[in-house]
């Protein structure tokens, strides 16, 4: 069953003006409408649905929970609207959902817990927002295939923290169009790259911006001793540290040295 309002429905406000009532398995299409807020009850009619678009509308805040009694719904669409913020509770009661598009959105911020009752997600798209960093393990309760970070602030690459635990279920990972600084920070995320015994990440899009002598290089193409080249011993010090981390060999006798003081 699909549930669309087409002109009946142009200028929703709110969606607790609604009550589908329909069996279970529906599906509800509200995109292009004037609603700017998501209500701790304004989804209570939508209960059956296994897929909401709200994509193209004026949502700037979903209140936590909102979503609580959704646990049918498998595809959700917010995309094309002005969400700056997600929150632990913005999804909570989505236990079934599999795709998720937040992309185009003016997101800045997400908390370290937003997606964890999304066991089942296995498609995520945050293109095209405000995004220059996300906390650790955000991504840690997910079993993702799909994950779209283009066109964001990104600046330090930080995949080794976000997606190191995913597994081979993973086979596309989009984060091309960011200004990614290929300087020591992105060490890490280099020496993981490399160890992958797979390729889900696409590699040719992590184009460097700075520093200036690595702009436009590609950071699987630079070599780990220019990456992070060497001139005191704090340095010698986190590149040690970061070895014992990645159990991975590197040799020395490369890296540029200090000059002996006189």
């Amino acid at each position: 069953f699909m549930s669309t309002c087409w002109d009946k429905c142009l200028g929703i406000k709110r969606l607790y003006q609604l009550n589908v009532g329909l069996q279970d398995g529906y599906r509800v299409f509200l995109q292009r409408n004037d609603i700017s807020v998501l209500g701790l009850k304004d989804l209570d009619g939508f209960r059956g649905a296994s897929l909401l678009n709200l994509a193209q509308n004026k949502l700037q805040n979903v209140e936590d929970g909102a979503f609580r009694e959704l646990a049918l719904l498998k595809k959700l669409h917010l995309n094309n609207n002005l969400l700056s913020v997600i929150t632990d509770g913005t999804f909570h009661g989505l236990y079934s959902l599999e795709y998720l598009q937040l992309n185009q959105n003016w997101l800045r911020s997400i908390s370290s817990k937003a997606f964890s009752s999304l066991t089942k997600l296995n498609t995520l798209h945050l293109e095209d927002n405000q995004l220059s960093s996300l906390p650790s393990g955000v991504f840690e309760s997910l079993t993702l295939t799909t994950l779209d970070m283009s066109r964001n602030n990104f600046v330090i690459p930080q995949l080794n923290d976000l997606l190191g635990h995913l597994d081979l279920r993973v086979t596309e990972v989009k984060l091309d169009e960011n200004p990614w600084d290929c300087s020591c920070k992105a060490l890490p995320t280099k020496l993981w790259l490399d160890n992958l015994p797979y390729a889900p990440v696409h590699k040719l899009s992590l184009m460097c911006i700075s520093p200036e002598n690595l702009k436009q290089s590609k950071l699987q193409d630079i070599p780990a001793e220019t990456l992070c080249s060497l001139h005191n011993d704090t340095s010698v010090t986190m590149a040690v540290f970061i070895m014992y981390i990645f159990d991975t060999t590197w040799d020395f006798s490369k890296l540029p040295r200090k000059k002996s003081r006189t």
